[in-house]
């Protein structure tokens, strides 16, 4: 025993040591599992067994009259055993569903320990009832002497298994569907049917004859596609006359979790090498567009046309050339790449504003018969195209190079 506690207080300093580190990762699984709790809580149980069997072996001595002063080390016994600061079992929040687990874990751990007092039990019935059933305590004093009131009043709200079965079955049944077919979702639907089955049986309900009653249930939590691959696995495995178990679902739903992982993780990863290869794309690609703009501001001050040393619209050159010149120009684009496009671009828009110049004069000889206020608002757009003509050339020299 003595080498027990020496362990144990090796182990607490390099915990201590550990957690005030600078260089300590709190994502580690020491941490994430809480292993301290884990080791501190076996280091009680095996020094409780220590001292239990030591008692035993102290009161054996006494009965047999060879231990003087036995009184007194069963004393100190007793009070070493009570002294004992932590018992893990987990909060009761007035879930029926964790109610048996909490009650036979308090019974074994805390109620069925010798030598440990009253006061003691009630601190931590206290310390792990929580919410709706620590209101139910609410009103009880909290000395010892009150312990097994405390303790009855939790039995009497708690440990109906009439109530119990029908509270657990209420939740089996409005068990939320699958909400999409992910690994996650799917095994929320089994493990919760699986869990809810399985205090049922606590309670000595017999589960293990209803499987067509859980075969039937589970599907219906499922997902379309999932009810169909189960159907597909059926009729190539077996008979599919023969009646389902819930076993062989449990065991389909289990595979195709695995394999909806390994998509899900698949997935993931091809997303961020697509992501990444999309930034390398706009990287390289803005390079170029800027190597371009550079090239292309260099020779900012030379016509496009003749190379002479004036702005494109006072090229004479330029402003003898005919709608046909315009249209059917194709030298090369400020950008390769873009050539094509930026022609295409171009040719179509020239002709939208040629064609719309036409259907406009077309309007006006029509509209000599109509009156004098068409012709005239006619007559006006006709004059605003033309002075863009001008504007319609320079953008078409801007998709031009030498």
């Amino acid at each position: 025993m003595e080498q027990l506690k020496k362990r144990w207080d090796e182990f607490e300093k390099k915990h201590e040591a550990l957690a005030a580190s600078e260089e300590v990762d709190l994502q580690d699984d020491y941490f994430v599992k809480d292993q301290y709790s884990v080791v501190y809580e076996a280091f009680l149980n095996n020094l409780g067994l220590f001292q239990d069997h030591l008692l035993k072996v102290k009161r054996e001595t006494l009965q047999i009259g060879t231990q003087p002063k036995i009184d007194e080390s069963i004393a100190e016994m007793d009070v070493n055993r009570a002294k004992l600061p932590v018992i893990v079992i987990g909060d009761f929040s007035g879930d029926i569903q964790d109610w048996v687990r909490f009650r036979d874990t308090f019974k074994e751990m805390v109620i069925a320990r010798p030598n440990l007092p009253a006061i003691f039990k009630m601190n931590y019935l206290r310390t792990y009832v929580k919410g709706e059933a620590a209101e139910l305590l609410r009103e009880v004093p909290s000395g010892g002497e009150h312990f097994a009131t405390a303790w009855k009043v939790l039995l009497s709200h708690y440990d109906n298994k009439r109530l119990l079965i029908n509270k657990l079955m209420t939740k089996l049944m409005s068990l939320p569907a699958m909400a999409n077919d992910s690994a996650v979702e799917l095994m929320r639907v089994l493990n919760g049917v699986r869990n809810l089955l399985q205090a049922l049986k606590a309670l000595g309900s017999p589960v293990q004859h209803w499987d067509h009653f859980t075969v039937f249930l589970t599907r219906s939590k499922i997902t379309q596609q999932c009810r169909v691959k189960w159907e597909d696995s059926v009729n190539q495995l077996r008979d599919p006359t023969v009646p389902d178990t819930f076993e062989d679902l449990c065991k389909f739903l289990e595979a195709e979790r695995n394999a909806l992982s390994l998509l899900e993780s698949t997935k993931d990863f091809t997303k961020k090498n697509s992501s990444s290869t999309r930034e390398s794309k706009a990287t390289t690609s803005k390079g170029r567009r800027s190597s371009n703009f550079v090239q292309s501001s260099s020779d900012k001050s030379a016509c496009l046309v003749c190379s002479e040393a004036h702005p494109v619209e006072q090229c004479p050159q330029f402003r003898v050339l005919s709608r046909e010149s315009e249209l059917s120009d194709t030298n090369g684009c400020a950008t390769d790449v873009l050539e094509r496009t930026c022609i295409k671009i171009v040719n179509l828009l020239l002709l939208v504003l040629l064609a719309m110049e036409s259907i406009i004069r077309s309007c006006i000889r029509l509209s000599r018969k109509k009156g004098r206020r068409l012709r005239s608002d006619l007559e006006t757009i006709v004059q605003k195209l033309m002075k863009h003509r001008l504007r319609r050339k320079m953008l078409w020299q801007l998709f031009l190079r030498k």
